[in-house]
């Protein structure tokens, strides 16, 4: 079984670069409710392609991972 505190270790990194990004893209993107918008827009089509990319690992995949460490 998969240690759920160890499997989420690797997401830490994204979600501190994403959290200093998002200020940055804001401006970029004019602030404002149309680019809040396209940001939002944004992450929520990148976390969709990376569940479905998820969803195709397999069982194999995830013990593997859990053996090797990550």
């Amino acid at each position: 079984m998969v240690n759920e505190a160890r499997a989420a270790q690797p997401i830490m990194p994204l979600r501190l670069s994403v959290a200093v990004a998002g200020p940055r893209l804001t401006r970029r993107l004019g602030g404002g409710q149309v680019g809040n918008g396209r940001l939002l827009a944004a992450g929520v089509a990148v976390t969709l392609i990376g569940m479905a990319w998820l969803s195709r690992l397999s069982v194999a995949v995830a013990a593997a991972a859990d053996t090797a460490g990550l």
